[in-house]
Formats: C-alpha cells, structure tokens, sequence
C-alpha cells in the first residue's frame, strides 16, 4: 500500500492537539477561572463536612443525600456525585457566603452539572432568601407554578428590582431531562447590552434560548445585598424554612463573583471529556 506521509502527519498533530487541548483537567479549569466558592461533591460519607475548594464556605449534608455516586467527569474516574431524593427533604446547607451575595450587582455565574427526569415537580436545585420580608432572593429551581420542564433562574433585591429567566427544552434547546449528566451554567451579565443579554444560560457549553423578564418600579440594575440566610443546594432556603427539594444528582458546583465569557464556560465543558468528539476516519 502506497504511504500517505503527509496525511500521516495530519494525523498525529490533530491527535497531539486534542491530547493538549483535554490536558487540563476539569478542576484546575474551574479554579484557573477564579470561583468564589466550588464544591466537587465528592465525599466518602454523608457525614463528612461539603468541602469548598476554597476553604471559606463548607457545607453540611441534611437528611442523608447518597454520596460516592459516578459524577459527571468522564475525563475523572475517580470523580463522584451526591444524589437527593425529594420525599426524604434531601439537601446541601452552605454558608452565608460572605460578600458574594452584594458582589452579584456586579454579575455573577453558577455553574453546576444536573442529571434528573423528573420535569413536573416543582424542585430547587438551589437557593436562598433573606429576611424578614421580600428582599434580596437567589435561586435557580424547575418546574416553578407546575410549568413542566421549566428551568428557571431567579434574583431580585431589596427595592423588588428583579430578573426572572425561563429556559424549557424546546425548538433547538437542549433537553436537560434525559437522564444524562448536563453541564449548566448561568450568567447574569449587568454590563452587557441589551436586555434579552442581561441574564444567560448554557447547556453542554452551547448557549441557549430562554425567556427573560425584569420586573420592578425601577427597573435599573438590581442592588443585592448580602446573604442573611445560608444557602442551600437541593432546596431553597426560604428565610430558614427548606422547600422544594430536588429530585435528582448534582456534580461539581461552584460560584463566581464575575460573568464567565463563552469561551471560558466551553473550555470548562471540554475539560470534562464530554465534548471530545475527534473521529479519525481512514
């Protein structure tokens, strides 16, 4: 058979390419990004503190989560997930979270991987509201008012300002119920034009359609203020009271106090070895 040098050539440079491009591996991508708080999920036993990478905001397991589930890292073999259970009021309680919660006037990003099909009941997969009364909310859940297969991210402030994102699985969008491991992350981006901009979501590092509406007297940028309530992952802390537990698995969480680019949210999903689709065909 005749030999092809330069295709071979090809060949081996596409191949060390994407061996570099996968060389780092998923956390040291999340920390390069300089997150607030991250949470890897990956702890031997219930009982066991949540660990922060960041070593400032722990967390405590209530009602006995499952741990030491396969997590979301095909890149990681050794990576684990926690699983809740919604009946049991299975969840995660964080801390107050410091200044993170004033800093989201500023934008922010949650990023997290979920892996459910229950579409119907109305979950949270994780939140906080400070009190007394309707100020400063966080919280990204599915299935708000039985609208099924909705996910929803919403914020508001103290002065009622506030944005509420709804993303469903429709048109060229994603489906985030199929009982596979999505990545998922969203952004609120103050300083970026246009309104439909303001707040963004990602699916699997593609960036997605959603539905956005701000609502308030002033209509400006929110002003947040700081957590008074701790939050929670797998429930929403509603001025102590945990409501709406999730029903399903959550892997590799974490928070930044800035607005994350596309191009950083895609090197984050390719770190992970869910988007290595080289194919060499001969």
């Amino acid at each position: 058979m005749r030999p092809f040098p330069h295709l071979n050539a090809t060949l081996a440079l596409l191949v060390i390419a994407a061996t570099s491009a996968r060389a780092e591996n998923y956390k040291d991508a999340v920390l390069r990004d300089k997150p607030f708080a991250y949470y890897r999920l990956g702890e031997a036993a219930n009982t066991e503190p949540v660990f922060d990478e960041l070593g400032k905001n722990p967390g405590t397991y209530q009602n006995n989560p499952t741990v030491g589930e396969p997590g979301a890292i095909s890149s990681d073999p050794e990576n684990k997930s926690v699983s809740f259970t919604r009946t049991q009021s299975q969840f995660i309680r964080l801390t107050e979270f410091g200044r993170f919660g004033s800093s989201m006037t500023h934008g922010f990003t949650v990023e997290y991987w979920l892996k459910t099909t229950n579409f119907t009941d109305h979950q949270t997969i994780l939140g906080t509201a400070n009190g007394p009364g309707f100020i400063t909310d966080f919280l990204a859940d599915i299935a708000y008012t039985s609208h099924t297969k909705l996910l929803r991210m919403y914020i508001r402030d103290d002065h009622e300002d506030r944005y509420e994102a709804e993303f469903y699985p429709t048109g060229r969008n994603i489906n985030i119920y199929d009982a596979a491991w999505h990545h998922i992350v969203q952004v609120y981006a103050p300083k970026t034009g246009g309104a439909n901009n303001k707040v963004q979501f990602y699916v699997d590092g593609v960036r997605q359609t959603i539905t956005l509406e701000h609502k308030g007297a002033a209509r400006g940028n929110p002003l947040f203020s700081d957590f008074n309530q701790p939050l929670s992952l797998g429930a929403m802390n509603l001025r102590g009271t945990q409501q709406d537990p999730l029903d399903g698995s959550l892997d590799e969480v974490a928070f930044y106090a800035s607005v994350l680019s596309p191009e950083q949210i895609m090197a984050h999903y390719r770190a992970s070895g869910a988007a290595d689709q080289l194919r060499v065909s001969r």
